[in-house]
């Protein structure tokens, strides 16, 4: 039986639009944050259990960043600063090189799909 929060639309398909967790409403937008975070930190115990130590340093970085968009972007934060928050996390963490090799691998895959457009 699904919490009267949630509304369905007679088709059974549930609408997030005004789900409430104890007397919190979430937004479908945070809803899809916290779901990725919890995602995230479901894989983040699994490579630890299997001790596959990449996997566990890249998701121990990033799980952290759907919360941050969440919260920053609400209290006016930019894309810019939740970037440089997570620079600063993986420079903390030794990360760093591997961050800035994905940011160089994305930004170029994106130059190369512009340039052909």
């Amino acid at each position: 039986v699904l919490p009267s929060s949630y509304l369905t639309d007679g088709l059974g398909t549930i609408s997030y639009s005004s789900v409430y967790i104890g007397r919190c409403r979430l937004d479908t937008c945070e809803l899809l944050y916290r779901i990725l975070f919890r995602g995230l930190i479901e894989i983040c115990a699994e490579a630890y259990a299997i001790q596959n130590k990449q996997i566990f340093f890249i998701v121990d970085l990033l799980h952290q960043l759907p919360l941050d968009l969440a919260s920053e972007l609400s209290e006016d934060a930019s894309f810019d600063d939740v970037l440089k928050s997570l620079q600063d996390r993986a420079h903390e963490k030794g990360s760093n090189q591997w961050l800035n090799q994905l940011i160089m691998e994305v930004t170029q895959y994106r130059q190369i799909q512009s340039d052909t457009l």
